[in-house]
């Protein structure tokens, strides 16, 4: 009897769903658009191509109100920097576009890509700050 119940227990335990790991390996590479669409679905894959829309939108609008044209350069630099790099790996996913190992911008686990996204944010956000206060 205990040995049954323990094969039984075994079975279970390596019919792994993907929906028990906490981390999808598919985030860890370059194809994280991937996977988003296969575990949120149609509409989960819609909503990060509105939300890099929205991002994309914000810093053109940004760089338009900028108030000299080394911020507009750079606003429009970085928010171009964002969209491709985000667009390239969506493209990727679709088929239309080779392999080129990019990150999805704040979704893929890349450290030192993260970290350029980051500061590019923050200095959109000095750019956007520097209007607020004149």
């Amino acid at each position: 009897m205990w040995h049954e119940s323990s094969a039984k227990f075994a079975l279970s335990k390596q019919n792994n769903d993907s929906h028990d790991n906490l981390i999808n390996p598919a985030l860890i590479e370059s194809v994280a658009s991937e996977s988003i669409g296969e575990e949120l679905g149609f509409v989960g894959a819609l909503i990060i191509i509105f939300l890099f829309a929205i991002l994309i939108w914000r810093g053109f609008v940004i760089a338009y109100y900028a108030k000299d044209s080394f911020g507009t350069h750079v606003a429009i630099g970085l928010t171009l920097l964002i969209g491709i790099q985000a667009f390239m790996n969506m493209g990727v996913t679709l088929g239309l576009l080779p392999t080129k190992g990019l990150t999805l911008p704040f979704v893929s686990m890349g450290g030192s890509s993260l970290v350029v996204l980051m500061l590019s944010i923050g200095v959109l956000l000095n750019i956007s700050g520097k209007l607020i206060q004149n």
